[in-house]
């Protein structure tokens, strides 16, 4: 959605990111090699073709977003889980600040801090809704109530 929004910025009328991946996230303390081995050793074995594909892609979709010019003029909302990672460690760490600097690349942009963990729209669909509703334009707000 970053990235669409930066490249395509007239075909978007708002953007809404739900506790959405920061482009430097695997970059810094977030890279893989700073994960546990146990997790990278897990990841490894679990993960579909796919699912490590989307992984590998990350610092590259990443800088294309960084290299774009930033979604601006039109209202950004960002939802961030509240306590998405509560154990402490370095990588826990780095994943939390991110959370907090994703609202920076947007200026303008509200942060709104969801009472949830990272999967919002299961675990608390209602602050999804009550964003697009706060950035639809005034006559389609209420004629989809």
């Amino acid at each position: 959605m970053q990235w669409f929004a930066r490249r395509y910025p007239s075909e978007v009328g708002a953007l809404v990111l739900v506790d959405s991946t920061h482009p430097a996230q695997l970059r810094g303390n977030g890279s893989p090699e700073n994960w546990p081995a146990w997790f990278r050793v897990a990841f490894g074995l679990v993960a579909s073709a796919v699912e490590k594909e989307e992984m590998n892609s990350i610092n590259i979709t990443g800088e294309s977003i960084l290299g774009l010019p930033t979604f601006v003029e039109k209202p950004v909302i960002v939802l961030s889980a509240l306590q998405p990672m509560k154990e402490k460690s370095t990588l826990a760490d780095d994943a939390n600040e991110k959370r907090k600097d994703i609202v920076r690349l947007y200026p303008g942009a509200k942060q709104i801090w969801v009472n949830s963990g990272h999967g919002i729209p299961l675990e608390n669909p209602e602050a999804i809704i009550s964003a697009i509703r706060g950035v639809l334009p005034p006559n389609q707000s209420e004629s989809s109530r």
